[in-house]
């Protein structure tokens, strides 16, 4: 597995910054050059907490910051590749503004703890300084010993290379000098048994150094990847990316570890089949449809098995003919940076060649030339945003003024594709646990939903007996025509919600009259044996 460190400046999007706008998707394609499994963002400056799924850039952010209410200086996250967090047992959880943890299921019952920190600069009190090591200290303190811990982030703090006053927490290959939070980090580690991943490798000092003063142009090793001495023997390499861009004065440091997390287990439960019913407006798709259905279902027989039996020879083959007829659906998942990822992709790197050529020889490519090369970018990013905006308004007008109330709310839920949202663990009905997988919110949630709504209720039978009684209906009592059963499937409404079969009603709605027989014929061999399918 890849890990990252990453300081990023911030995550918003603002008109002074001199990143283009949606500096998590350029981050996102900054990441995936690299194979970065999971990265620890730093300084993120997003308020509150959350999480953001990108599907163009294939990550997915988790954040956790002050309010909004509040001057925001630091914040942390994750940026964890999709599949990953798709797999993700339980929810990333937010110490504080400067602290946020994941933990990553290595099998049998044994996790790895990736934990992301901004640790305070240099310039702020020792108070402050202690408080967030004291924290970071109870959370390891709470973590298993057999379980692996990957800490990873800007630590402001500089540990220098005297390998000999601190065995086993530095190695030989260190940068520069201690200052007093590099004494701090280092105190830190040694308490808890852990070891600094940078100063293991015998690099050149560029690719260890992550951050450059801007008043002495001096470069410094800020950034860390530290784990448990017991597991040094796991960690690959760790050097800084110079290559990865993205408008921060700090470089991205990549921690390669032989590490792989077990493959998760299929479900059993089958997944919907999410077909193109949009064809279903055109009259010929129907007809189409209904002829084919019609020549599968002519062998079956519906009161020559029992009820399951025949449902579930019979269902196949509805969605069967349905596949091969409509098709699939595609996602979409809309976005205008994913739909211009082209152009863009290809201005930032041409962009970033520049800088490359910059910090190669600095005549070849001047500072000037540099700043009208940041300038195009945003300009053309601008450019791309207000042009994908502007089309997309015509076509919401156009569904509007033809009243296609379906289409036009279907392109809103469309453009929420890169979608925000907040997933964060549940107290205990007594508030002594705290529940962080997804099996344990979800029973808390059963839990709390069948005190809320299955409530004991006494009924008074004198009053049910005081009720005026009607007259029997015995017509209600025949089995149903094939008129009435035709009809009652006619009279469906299109776009609802399919059942546990995952057969949308437009399937059976246009599968013509045979498959209107079939469906009356069950119908009566459930009123006469009276049973329903399970």
């Amino acid at each position: 597995m890849t890990f990252g460190v990453w300081n990023m400046r911030t995550l918003l999007d603002r008109e002074e910054n001199a990143c283009p706008e949606r500096k998590t998707a350029i981050v996102a394609r900054e990441l995936s050059r690299y194979n970065t499994d999971v990265a620890a963002l730093s300084e993120t400056h997003l308020p509150d907490e959350g999480e953001l799924v990108g599907y163009g850039g294939g990550y997915t952010f988790f954040w956790k910051g002050l309010a909004s209410s509040e001057p925001r200086r630091s914040g942390v996250g994750f940026a964890v590749k999709n599949y990953l967090a798709a797999q993700l047992q339980e929810y990333s959880v937010q110490i504080s503004d400067r602290i946020t943890t994941l933990r990553l299921y290595m099998g049998h019952e044994n996790y790895l703890n990736v934990i992301s920190v901004y640790a305070p600069t240099l310039d702020k009190s020792d108070e402050i300084k202690d408080k967030f090591y004291e924290e970071l200290t109870r959370y390891i303190d709470r973590i298993r010993p057999r379980e692996q811990i990957h800490l990873l982030g800007d630590f402001n703090a500089r540990v220098g290379r005297d390998y000999d006053a601190w065995p086993k927490v530095l190695a030989r290959h260190g940068v520069g000098k201690i200052n007093s939070s590099g004494q701090l980090l280092l105190s830190f580690c040694a308490q808890l048994h852990l070891a600094i991943t940078n100063t293991m490798f015998r690099l050149p000092a560029k690719y260890k150094a992550t951050w450059m003063h801007p008043r002495s142009k001096h470069w410094h090793l800020i950034d860390y990847a530290i784990v448990r001495q017991k597991d040094i023997s796991q960690v690959l390499v760790t050097r800084v990316m110079r290559g990865a861009h993205c408008w921060t004065d700090h470089r991205l440091v990549v921690i390669k570890l032989n590490l792989r997390l077990p493959r998760p287990c299929r479900s059993e439960r089958s997944k919907q089949i999410r077909l193109n019913l949009e064809r279903f407006q055109d009259t010929n798709t129907r007809a189409k449809y209904a002829e084919t259905l019609s020549t599968v279902l002519q062998p079956l027989d519906p009161k020559s098995s029992e009820i399951n039996t025949v449902w579930e020879s019979l269902s196949p083959h509805v969605l069967d003919t349905a596949k091969s007829t409509l098709g699939l659906r595609v996602r979409k998942h809309e976005d205008w940076f994913d739909d211009n990822d082209e152009v863009l992709t290809n201005a930032i790197d041409k962009h970033r060649r520049l800088l490359k050529q910059h910090s190669k020889t600095h005549q070849s490519v001047s500072v000037k030339e540099l700043r009208h090369s940041d300038l195009e970018l945003r300009k053309l990013a601008q450019q791309a945003k207000d042009k994908w905006w502007q089309e997309k308004a015509r076509q919401m007008q156009w569904l509007a003024d033809t009243n296609q109330r379906g289409e036009f709310y279907s392109e809103v839920q469309h453009l929420l594709g890169t979608s925000t949202m907040a997933k964060v663990p549940l107290n205990s009905t007594s508030g002594e646990a705290l529940f962080k997988s997804r099996k344990e919110i979800l029973e808390r949630r059963a839990e709390h939903f069948n005190t809320l709504l299955n409530m004991d209720h006494v009924v008074d039978l004198d009053h049910v007996r005081c009720l005026p009684q009607q007259p029997f209906a015995l017509e209600l009592d025949k089995p149903v025509s094939p008129d009435e059963v035709a009809l009652a499937i006619k009279q469906q409404q299109n776009k609802r919600a399919v059942g546990v079969d995952f057969i949308p009603g437009e399937l059976l709605k246009y599968g013509g009259g045979d498959l209107y027989s079939a469906i009356w014929e069950l119908f009566v061999v459930m009123w006469e044996k009276e049973q329903v399918g399970g």
